[in-house]
């Protein structure tokens, strides 16, 4: 870290005044870089387990799964060494990381479902999430595959607030004859 020994108008500043401004800086770089990981980690985990959904009987909390929080926590661990952002927008960042982890293991979540709970301005989190996540995307190297059928069975029937599993399971049946037949 650099501090000049004058200020923006030219005039002078003391040396205690330098010292003191630098060891500030470097106090609080080296607290926000321990505290930024957890903070992190704890967002994605909150964020994860308040996802609400609009369903045709009104809105509802459906936590996204833990193995894909925790999958959303690796790619965090091994963006932030790779150093892919940085100062992100940590509420957008933690999105995109669910996006991409829920992507990654084909669970079907619109963008829309994860940023319809978060307070704010829909529009500029949905630009900023789909920002980070192509960055992260491609920084990261992750080929993602398209959801399945099944998948996507799976998540209709819980936005019309299907419960009937025999109903369900008898929809992902048919879908698998059709592809058996039309591959």
């Amino acid at each position: 870290l650099y501090f000049a020994n004058k200020d923006a108008f030219g005039r002078p500043v003391s040396s205690a005044l330098v010292r003191m401004l630098k060891r500030t800086a470097q106090i609080w770089n080296l607290k926000s870089s321990e505290r930024s990981a957890v903070t992190m980690e704890t967002r994605i985990r909150r964020l994860g387990a308040q996802v609400y959904w609009e369903t045709t009987s009104g809105i509802k909390l459906v936590p996204i799964p833990s193995p894909i929080v925790l999958r959303a926590i690796h790619l965090y661990r091994k963006a932030a060494r790779l150093k892919v952002i940085n100062k992100p927008s940590l509420q957008s960042y933690a999105l995109a990381l669910l996006l991409l982890a829920c992507r990654e293991a084909r669970w079907v979540m619109p963008m829309k479902d994860l940023v319809n709970g978060i307070e704010g301005d829909e529009r500029k989190n949905l630009k900023s999430m789909r920002r980070y996540y192509n960055v992260l995307k491609n920084a990261l190297n992750l080929q993602l595959k398209p959801p399945t059928v099944d998948n996507y069975i799976t998540y209709v029937s819980g936005k019309l607030n299907i419960v009937d599993i025999s109903v369900v399971m008898s929809a992902l049946n048919k879908a698998r004859e059709y592809q058996a037949q039309n591959p």
